[in-house]
């Protein structure tokens, strides 16, 4: 198996992988500036991080503590981190960074421009509202699991350049404050269905579709990659494993995880049934 490698500077933005994403890590990647400077840790074994969204740390403190935890993955949208043009408000990740490093567990930021429910357009008021930037939104579609019916949400309007100026300036300030003491950052997935495309997915061992997509660029090229973080999402629970006829168990996620897709770290749904047994 390939030693595991960990860059832990804010400055190796991760992009959750999709068809569009990872599509650009079939050419060799280029040399990372500061490499030696980002690299921080050397871990040789896959690391499991709990996905808790948007909840409260604290609600959560006693599952990160455990043994076989490394960190946690936390959600925070575009909204709660600028709620006015150019004030950013980041009293919640200091809030949960300092419980996390209380704890010696690590903290993974999502970044989201991005929602699934209809009711749920967590961009600032005034992306919604002024002209310039088309109405911020534009409708899109969710796959919710084997045999769910489609959900439906919205998604950042990321192709007008007036928005993408304002998202880039919250990513540069993110870096200025918590370069050096975050675990990474991710974005959610970049490809969208709207609905004549479907997003790119989590991990879904043998999945046809994406093994001829999203998943192929991960096994050929993944391990010249500083990390490869991937998700066990709530609707990821629901998908049958072909070879067998029933749910995967979490040994069949994580060793098609690390032998097929060269993953790091793996971010785990609360609804994981192994994380309820202790």
């Amino acid at each position: 198996m390939l030693p595991r490698r960990l860059a832990l500077s804010i400055r190796l933005l991760l992009l959750a992988f999709t068809m569009q994403s990872v599509a650009a890590c079939a050419q060799t990647p280029e040399p990372i500036p500061d490499l030696e400077r980002a690299t921080q840790i050397v871990d040789d074994e896959l690391q499991h991080f709990i996905f808790i969204g948007g909840a409260e740390l604290s609600d959560h403190e006693d599952l990160l503590a455990r043994d076989d935890i490394s960190g946690v993955q936390i959600v925070y949208n575009w909204r709660r981190l600028e709620p006015r043009e150019g004030e950013y408000r980041f009293d919640k990740i200091e809030r949960e960074l300092a419980l996390a490093d209380k704890l010696g567990k690590r903290l993974f930021i999502q970044l989201q421009d991005r929602f699934f429910l209809p009711e749920s357009r967590y961009l600032p008021d005034y992306i919604l509202t002024e002209p310039k930037y088309g109405g911020g939104l534009v409708r899109q579609e969710d796959n919710a699991g084997e045999g769910k019916a489609k959900g439906s949400g919205w998604v950042a309007a990321q192709w007008n350049p007036e928005l993408r100026v304002r998202f880039q300036s919250l990513l540069t300030a993110l870096g200025e404050r918590f370069d050096g003491r975050i675990y990474g950052l991710n974005l959610p997935e970049t490809a969208i269905e709207v609905p004549i495309r479907e997003g790119a997915p989590d991990i879904i061992p043998y999945r046809r579709a994406q093994e001829k997509n999203a998943y192929q660029f991960l096994e050929s090229k993944g391990d010249q990659l500083p990390v490869v973080a991937m998700a066990v999402q709530a609707p990821t629970l629901t998908y049958t494993n072909p070879e067998t006829g029933r749910k995967f168990t979490r040994a069949e996620f994580e060793e098609y995880a690390v032998s097929k897709l060269n993953v790091d770290i793996i971010f785990w749904s609360l609804r994981t049934p192994w994380l309820k047994r202790n």
